[in-house]
This record gives structure tokens, sequence and C-alpha cells, in this order.
């Protein structure tokens, strides 16, 4: 047991990250400090040298989505000798605490509607195809009886009679 007089230290799991900067920082400087480009990276995570840069900018908005964004960081922790799933938590947890906001998200409501706007209008295009489509099957020429009749009383070669 410690003595009172003595703080006792938070062990570095102790619901802390690892890291007090931005994830994108601590990367950037693990990578230095292992004397390796972007390109190493790259070559080794099979990232692109721009999603990579994205990363080490905090510029996730910028990247395919949150589950790629995960693998990316994981990827890239364990190349500069990082632990992945610590790097990845650190993010999960800085993103969390950014997306809480008091007012509904409106691009959420936007999208949908936007999408349902396109699906109806496609609707319709389609609708107004099939019944312009049937109207020219069905419709006749006038005089498409009369030709039927003639061609039907002449024989090959035969010139058919004069409507006159």
């Amino acid at each position: 047991m410690h003595p009172p007089s003595q703080p006792i230290a938070d062990p570095p799991s102790a619901g802390k990250p690892p890291f007090a900067e931005p994830v994108g920082l601590h990367l950037r400087r693990a990578r230095l400090q292992c004397g390796l480009t972007l390109q190493d990276i790259s070559r080794t995570t099979r990232i692109s040298v721009s999603q990579l840069d994205y990363l080490e900018r905090d510029r996730f908005e910028d990247l395919p989505g949150n589950l790629y964004t995960r693998g990316f960081i994981r990827s890239f922790a364990k190349a500069v000798g990082l632990d992945g799933e610590l790097a990845v938590a650190h993010y999960t947890s800085n993103r969390r605490c950014r997306s809480i906001s008091l007012f509904p998200a409106q691009n959420h409501v936007e999208k949908k509607r936007r999408g349902l706007g396109i699906f109806v209008a496609c609707s319709a295009f389609l609708l107004l195809i099939v019944v312009a489509t049937l109207a020219v099957s069905h419709a006749k020429p006038k005089n498409a009886g009369r030709l039927l009749s003639f061609s039907a009383l002449t024989h090959p070669g035969e010139r058919p009679p004069s409507l006159a």
C-alpha cells in the first residue's frame, strides 16, 4: 500500500486515452518518429497518400465513411508501431462527443426528402413511358384494314388494285 502522502498515478488504461492530442496528430508524430513518409505508410497499408493525409489532418469528413476511417486508423497505427485498437477507441470517443447536438440533424431529413423526390420523379417518368408505349402500340392507321384486305387478296408479284 502507498503512503498517503504520495499520489497514486492512474494506470494508462483507466478510461483515458494514452494520448491527449487529436488522433491524426498522434499518428503523424509517430510516423515522423519512425522516420517514415506518407508514401512508405501507403505502400505498407495500401491506403492512398491523400487519405493518409486526411487522417493526419483529422479531416475525417473527406474519408469514405466511419467504417473505412476506423480501418484506416487501425492500419496506420499498426504501421507506425502503435496499438491500433487504442487509436480507434480514441477516434471513436472523440467522434461521439462531437456528434451530440441539441437540434435534430436536418441534413439527414433533407437527404431522405431528396431521395423520395428522385424516386417519385423516376416512377412518374417510367409510368409516362409505359403509357406512351401502350398508346402507340394500340393505335391503328385509318387505312390499316383496307391495306390488309388488299394485301390478302393479291398474290406474290401482283400489284394491288388502285384505291380510286
